[in-house]
């Protein structure tokens, strides 16, 4: 966890030392770029996601509120990469000021029925990390609920892009809620390529599954082919 007035904060150009410190506290309010600014139009009751958390929706609320969070640089202040330095610096009040702000958009973005859990925790990062702990131990009944809607998911009266929309949205909420370990090592053995196709495969043969009776020919000369085309390979040629 790095403090904001060390060396590898995201600004390179502020140092440790106090009187640095007191320079950098001018220039912040300019720099745009800078994880402190906050904009005019930022504001308390702002909403960063379209949906809010309800306990059901947490990978996908997860996934909007980080990227909200990124755009707007204060990805870090939830993540636990900044804190709050000294009171007794200038600093402080910039960081105390984003910090607020920070949870006002996560209390935001909660239903309130589940809200008030966290309305008194004073630290952004604390608030993300106990709504993460809360939520991400429900993964099991979660996997289950994903798997079993996948295997029942049937184009039916959707179109082909509708099923395609709908099957993708569930399997990547699966794969978010399975949190399987990814290998980054650089392989030689091809075995991670292999597995790669591996799970491909799994998924263009999900998808085909429950495609309507009217696909039922190109259905059968796609599970023909070898190499199987991707997804989206697939769906190019469904459409």
């Amino acid at each position: 966890m790095a403090a904001l007035d060390e060396t590898d904060s995201v600004s390179d150009d502020v140092h440790t030392s106090a009187s640095d410190l007191e320079s950098a506290y001018h220039s912040i309010a300019l720099d745009a770029s800078h994880p402190l600014y906050l904009h005019p139009s930022d504001r308390p009751g702002q909403i960063l996601v379209a949906s809010a958390l309800n306990g059901d929706n947490f990978n996908e609320w997860k996934r909007s509120m980080s990227l909200a969070l990124s755009a707007k640089n204060k990805l870090g202040f939830v993540t636990g990469k900044f804190k709050i330095p000294a009171e007794s610096l200038k600093y402080f009040a910039h960081c105390k000021r984003c910090n607020d702000m920070i949870i006002t958009w996560l209390l935001n973005s909660i239903i309130p029925e589940i809200r008030s859990i966290w309305v008194y925790i004073s630290l952004a990062s604390d608030v993300w990390e106990d709504i993460h702990v809360r939520f991400s131990l429900s993964n099991g009944p979660r996997i289950y609920e994903l798997k079993k809607a996948l295997s029942s998911l049937t184009q039916y009266t959707l179109s082909i892009s509708g099923y395609y929309t709908k099957f993708k949205m569930l399997w990547d909420d699966l794969l978010q809620a399975s949190t399987i370990p990814k290998c980054t090592c650089i392989c030689t053995c091809k075995a991670k390529h292999q597995q790669e196709q591996a799970d491909e495969i799994m998924k263009v043969t999900q998808f085909l599954m429950g495609l309507n009776e009217a696909y039922t020919n190109i259905r059968g000369q796609l599970l023909m082919l070898t190499p199987m085309p991707s997804l989206t390979a697939v769906l190019s040629l469904l459409q």
